[in-house]
């Protein structure tokens, strides 16, 4: 499904297990970038289990899927 700014929140938990390996800039940057990129969630009973954004020129950014659903098909189909 496509990216909305409600997800922004629950995503930007997801990364922040990893605060240790980024600065609060960066994690603001990542969190506007989502926003302006081409940004999609998967869910799984109305929890994220992964997101993708590309930019607008066709880079892959991120691609992020929750440990418990990999190897599913998740990835590809984002």
């Amino acid at each position: 499904m496509k990216f909305e700014e409600a997800d922004i929140e629950e995503i930007v938990t997801v990364h922040s297990v990893n605060l240790k390996d980024y600065s609060q800039t960066e994690l603001d940057t990542w969190k506007v970038s989502l926003g302006q990129n081409i940004s999609f969630v998967t869910r799984v009973n109305d929890k994220v289990v992964g997101f993708s954004d590309m930019t607008l020129s066709g880079h892959l950014d991120r691609l992020y899927i929750h440990k418990n659903y990999q190897g599913q098909g998740i990835a590809t189909a984002l």
